[in-house]
């Protein structure tokens, strides 16, 4: 990759931004003021999943940083992510580093790491995390216990955050793996679910008991995104615990 994490964060906040001012101009060509987009004030969030959930924890740390006038419909006002990457060197063996880095890598010298990006991040954020997940160990957002405070979690300024460990069930196939939240199980075979972190047997519980009712709760306000555990998910194959197993 030849574009800096830093130029990926800035080309989801710009690309939104387009899409929306798209939207509006079609909205306006339909020539009914009641479908005028341009004219109405909209609750945005932002939803990503593994590296894109480090762009979506990150995006407060972009607006801060680059103008925050420039995008007044972008702010966002809750977060939500599954499996994020804590970093964009994660995963990277530390002796290769070095060398990716003298290389000149973009994604190596030029990190994106929530020990910096999430010093903005003040909004609620709930992190939807499966606790087998190999990509993206649990370990990496909770050392040991909360009650440690150790871990990527921590250096979140919200107030206002919750981190969920989903557990594996063996009976359902359904595997707390890195891809099993967001991978279309009626088009992926076995092989690739076991080579990419997940299971696959019939639709995607996951998916319709997990992510998507998480998130829908949150966008249709129904509950805020770190108070999933009170009616938010709609569990009956998968458990989900506070602390890492």
């Amino acid at each position: 990759m030849t574009n800096s994490p830093e130029e990926w964060l800035e080309f989801s906040v710009d690309s939104t931004a387009v899409a929306w001012k798209k939207l509006c101009e079609y909205s306006k060509q339909q020539q009914k003021p009641e479908l005028d987009l341009s004219q109405k004030e909209i609750d945005f969030y932002v939803f990503g999943h593994s590296l894109g959930g480090l762009l979506a924890l990150s995006w407060p740390y972009y607006l801060e940083k680059n103008s925050e006038e420039k995008y007044p419909k972008f702010h966002p006002k809750q977060i939500v992510t599954g499996d994020p990457a804590p970093s964009t060197a994660m995963g990277i063996p530390p002796q290769v580093l070095p060398i990716l880095r003298f290389l000149r890598f973009p994604f190596a010298t030029n990190e994106l790491d929530i020990q910096e990006t999430g010093k903005a991040l003040k909004v609620p954020v709930g992190i939807l995390h499966g606790n087998s997940d190999k990509i993206v160990p649990p370990t990496e957002w909770v050392k040991s216990t909360l009650e440690k405070k150790e871990g990527s979690f921590f250096a979140l300024a919200s107030t206002e955050k919750k981190i969920y460990f989903s557990l594996s069930n063996e009976e359902q196939d359904i595997e707390a793996n890195h891809n099993q939240s967001v991978t279309n199980t009626t088009f992926y075979g076995n092989t690739f679910m076991e080579g990419f972190g997940g299971a696959k047997k019939a639709p995607n519980a996951y998916n319709y008991q997990y992510i998507w009712p998480g998130l829908n709760a949150v966008i249709a306000n129904e509950v805020q995104a770190n108070q999933l555990q009170d009616g938010g998910f709609k569990l009956e194959d998968i458990k989900v615990v506070e602390e890492p197993q």
